[in-house]
């Protein structure tokens, strides 16, 4: 009696598929749960997932199918083993009946017996054996679609993860704006006040200035119009200045050669009324200064005279053209005091203006 082998064992080599995909696609497998908790979630992840994202796939990667593709290789295992012992079995009996001489057809009831509980076994072995054959490849198959989908969740996970990485360089993008915004917004707002601080000291300085141009103004009104005024030199002793000047009206001309007379009849006016001051301040009492001529009136009260300075100074300027007709010395006291009369006629007008 003869077996056919390779009916009864078929092909016992299970190292193609199952076992290299199961090593090959481990981590692919891992993310199916994963993406398909994905592809059943509609949420959309926000920046506030980014960070534990990636924890959370970890944890999830281990819940996977690989449970059950490690239950269908053990099986698998299982049944190679049988097989195994299957074969070893039938080649010793194969050895058994092939070391006895041919014979023809056995007579003993137990030898018929034995044979057909062997050829019963066999027919069962060799059913049991493509029906596991049957199994595997189905297993197989479904390793296959299972390492497939796991394949492209996979790539979707990595699109997901570049989609979770951009999202997250944008927020870090966007937020590097909003803290360059709000320190731009800081640095304006720190100049807005240093400029306002500058302008009101600005705005100060400037009214400081007006008042000084105006009180500068007000005394060169005060000098320019001729009436006695005080002097201000910002102290507050009882001792100022008082000062009024005196204007004619001249030719152009004849300033430069009467220049230098109406310097020293400045400084001979000027000592005179300090004379007279001295005299009345003295005598303010009794409103008399001695060697003066008074014109005491509501309205001037006491004056000094002059004249006899002015004809001084005066008379040193004058050509002394002899005459021959009063005397042989200077020009006649009478035209002396007619040019100082026309003078003080003047000086009293100008004042009056």
């Amino acid at each position: 009696m003869s077996f056919d082998r390779d009916i009864l064992f078929g092909d016992t080599s299970f190292e193609s598929c199952p076992e290299a995909c199961s090593a090959n696609c481990s981590s692919s497998v891992s993310t199916i749960s994963v993406s398909n908790d994905q592809g059943r979630s509609d949420r959309v992840p926000t920046y506030d997932d980014l960070d534990d994202l990636g924890e959370v796939l970890g944890v999830m990667q281990q819940l996977l199918t690989k449970d059950k593709i490690d239950e269908l290789m053990g099986e698998r295992e299982k049944w190679k083993v049988h097989v195994d012992e299957s074969a070893k079995r039938i080649a010793v009996l194969e050895k058994r009946v092939g070391s006895k001489p041919a014979i023809g057809v056995p007579t003993d009831p137990d030898l018929v017996a034995r044979l057909n509980h062997l050829e019963r076994e066999n027919r069962h072995l060799v059913s049991e054996n493509l029906r596991l054959k049957q199994e595997i490849q189905d297993t197989e198959r479904k390793n296959t679609l299972l390492c497939n989908d796991n394949e492209g969740k996979s790539r979707k996970l990595r699109g997901a993860n570049k989609k979770v990485k951009k999202a997250k360089d944008v927020a870090v993008n966007e937020e590097e704006k909003a803290k360059e915004a709000a320190h731009e917004r800081d640095h304006r707002l720190r100049q807005q006040r240093e400029q306002r601080k500058m302008m009101k000291s600005a705005q100060a300085e400037a009214a400081s200035q007006k008042k000084l141009i105006q009180k500068l103004q007000s005394q060169l009104d005060a000098e320019k119009s001729g009436a006695p005024h005080l002097r201000d030199h910002g102290s507050t002793t009882d001792e100022t200045t008082a000062a009024f000047s005196v204007s004619i009206k001249i030719n152009r001309r004849h300033f430069l050669l009467i220049r230098s007379m109406l310097a020293d009849s400045q400084t001979t006016v000027t000592s005179r009324i300090n004379e007279w001051y001295e005299k009345w301040k003295d005598s303010r009492e009794a409103k008399q200064t001695i060697g003066a001529t008074y014109n005491d009136t509501p309205d001037t009260g006491s004056c000094v005279d002059m004249n006899a300075g002015l004809v001084e100074v005066l008379g040193r300027y004058e050509e002394y053209s002899q005459t021959g007709a009063e005397h042989d010395g200077r020009r006649s006291r009478r035209d002396l005091e007619a040019i100082v009369c026309r003078t003080m006629d003047a000086i009293t007008t100008q004042v009056e203006e």
